[in-house]
């Protein structure tokens, strides 16, 4: 019965002392946002790898995803470009174009997006 109890105290004690203690609520903001940082990059990796495969449809709906998740980021004419080049690749030329000529109505004459989006 002493054997049980000195396990149980031992027990407890470890869980207490294993738990992360957040020192305050800068620090917990700043976990959360390395996390969320983490989700964006994630979620572009993967829209990247679905471009490259051919999988357009499924690319289309994680870039709207993107665009939902992060409004005004700055990535947002590159995410535009990818729609429009997943809609090209998918033959909907109409929808393509469409989102070209917004990739050139949102970026400067100077940025490679706008030229991309020109070229094309």
């Amino acid at each position: 019965m002493h054997i049980k109890n000195i396990l149980f105290i031992g027990l407890i004690v470890s869980l207490l002392l294993s738990q992360d203690q957040y020192r305050s609520v800068q620090h917990a903001q700043d976990d959360w946002q390395d996390y969320t940082q983490f989700q964006k990059h994630e979620l572009l990796s993967f829209c990247d790898f679905l471009i490259s495969e051919g999988v357009y449809e499924r690319a289309l709906l994680s870039l709207f995803q993107y665009l939902y998740r992060y409004p005004g980021d700055s990535l947002e004419t590159v995410i535009y470009y990818y729609i429009a080049q997943s809609y090209e690749f998918s033959n909907n030329p109409e929808l393509a174009n469409m989102y070209y000529n917004r990739v050139q109505e949102i970026s400067e004459n100077t940025d490679m997006v706008f030229r991309a989006a020109e070229y094309r």
